[in-house]
């Protein structure tokens, strides 16, 4: 009979210890429940804020490009209107006949006449400088008309044939 009681007490200690554990479990997994419900909210709330910083940063964006382009145009514009007063009160854009004024021949005559040669007696003048004396390479052909290949060229040897 002290078995059984032992038995018993045994038993009933195990269902005891198996209901606290099980106790303690769920208490744990409810703790473990309500601050992952906290963090989610915690964190839901800093996506939110996220979101509508970038909202804001997306229209600010939007209105910066919107008033760049406006700019670039005002300053296109501004520069295609000098531009045609430019073209309007120079005379070397006018058609059908390009001219250059004065003072931007001189300055091209003065560029060309440091570099004349002393074979060009050309006075200045804006129209391009005749051809100087004929100097240098003569015309000839550079084919020679030896079909069996190159001969000597010039003052340059042809080379030694090997020994057989």
């Amino acid at each position: 009979m002290i078995l059984y009681l032992a038995l018993g007490a045994f038993l009933a200690g195990l269902t005891m210890g198996g209901y606290g554990v099980k106790t303690y479990y769920d208490g744990a997994i409810a703790r473990e429940k309500i601050e992952q419900a906290a963090a989610q909210a915690k964190l839901d709330e800093r996506v939110q804020k996220a979101e509508a910083v970038a909202a804001t940063h997306i229209d600010d964006m939007i209105a910066a490009y919107d008033a760049g382009e406006a700019n670039a145009k005002t300053i296109t514009k501004t520069i295609y209107v000098k531009g045609q007063n430019y073209v309007a009160t120079t005379p070397v854009f006018s058609n059908p006949v390009c001219v250059v004024p004065d003072d931007g021949m001189q300055f091209l005559n003065g560029a060309r006449a440091g570099v004349r040669t002393a074979a060009d007696p050309g006075v200045l003048a804006p129209t391009l400088p005749a051809a100087g004396a004929a100097a240098g390479r003569t015309d000839g052909n550079a084919v020679p008309a030896n079909a069996a290949g190159h001969g000597p060229v010039g003052s340059v040897p042809p080379k030694p044939r090997p020994a057989n």
